[in-house]
């Protein structure tokens, strides 16, 4: 693939530590599993400065956590904290995909003490009057205590490769497993609930893109549309960007297209994955039946 599926190279290109890695199959992503780092606990301990010779004493109660690959602490944690290896990560994720016997291409991002996979199904494709909609999702793991091993659902659409956060559609599949005990066993539950859920309810997704087809909105000037945005997102700059960059100028719409303009910045334009899910997460928000967008330009909006 010349782009990376889901993620964009572009969208990383600004992040010297940042591999994207595209691939194309379960085994393709085999292929991908020795370019993640190891790590292992360290003890920690302090020195007294204040005379010499300089004493060294342990700290208890707490440990470091040592990326094999960077040769560098990513994390100090409490002594209660277990490494969940981006490699078991992956090869729970590459036997699950197995099992579950359908195609699957995706993108693997290692940014080292943190990696994530977006993946979809192009056997699995939802109608939304275009190309259509894969099912997928997206799996995080991380070193540096940024999140836990976590994740859920997310689809591509086909016709603009936009990424869509199905997090609020289809909280079946999301999981989460602290890095605290034994934690092996529970990275093979999790992911066996979430493929099942991913499945299982497509019908959902389905149901919610209907709706905000169906779901006209009308504005007045682009003004009133970015103003919209900026409450609705949470942030001026974002919806200044994706007025001017992503959306159609079309002032007669509905909500899913209002989303994809969302979805489509986010998924074409350079920013750091907490950027990227956080506006992913408000867009879904946006999109979901229980929320109603109101076209208004008033004080108090987001700047």
């Amino acid at each position: 693939m010349s782009e990376a599926y889901g993620w964009t190279k572009s969208m990383w290109s600004a992040d010297e530590n940042t591999e994207v890695c595209p691939f194309s199959s379960v085994l393709g992503l085999e292929g991908l599993v020795g370019r993640v780092d190891d790590a292992k606990t360290v003890a920690l301990c302090g020195v007294e400065t204040d005379h010499l010779p300089l004493n060294m004493f342990p700290i208890g109660g707490f440990q470091g956590v040592y990326n094999l690959g960077t040769k560098k602490v990513a994390s100090v944690t409490s002594d209660q904290y277990t490494i969940i290896q981006h490699k078991d990560v992956l090869n729970a994720t590459i036997a699950a995909l197995h099992s579950f016997g359908h195609e699957v291409q995706g993108t693997l991002v290692n940014r080292h003490d943190r990696i994530s996979v977006m993946f979809s199904f192009p056997d699995i494709v939802l109608n939304d009057e275009s190309d259509g909609i894969e099912v997928g999702g997206v799996i995080n793991n991380s070193y540096d205590t940024t999140g836990s091993f976590k994740g859920h659902a997310h689809m591509i659409r086909v016709v603009c490769t936009n990424g869509m956060t199905m997090r609020r559609i289809l909280p079946e599949t999301n999981f989460s497993v602290r890095h605290i005990g034994e934690v092996n066993d529970k990275v093979i539950g999790a992911l066996e609930t979430y493929y099942t859920g991913l499945v299982k309810d497509q019908s959902a997704v389905s149901e919610v893109i209907d709706a905000a087809m169906a779901t006209g909105l009308e504005f007045v000037d682009s003004r009133q549309v970015e103003d919209t945005l900026a409450f609705q997102l949470g942030k001026r700059k974002h919806a200044a960007n994706i007025v001017d960059q992503t959306w159609d100028g079309e002032l007669e719409t509905n909500k899913w297209d209002l989303y994809n303009a969302v979805t489509e910045y986010t998924s074409h334009t350079p920013m750091t994955y907490q950027v990227y899910d956080a506006i992913g997460d408000a867009a879904m928000k946006m999109l979901s039946p229980n929320t109603t967008i109101a076209p208004f330009v008033e004080m108090g909006i987001p700047v």
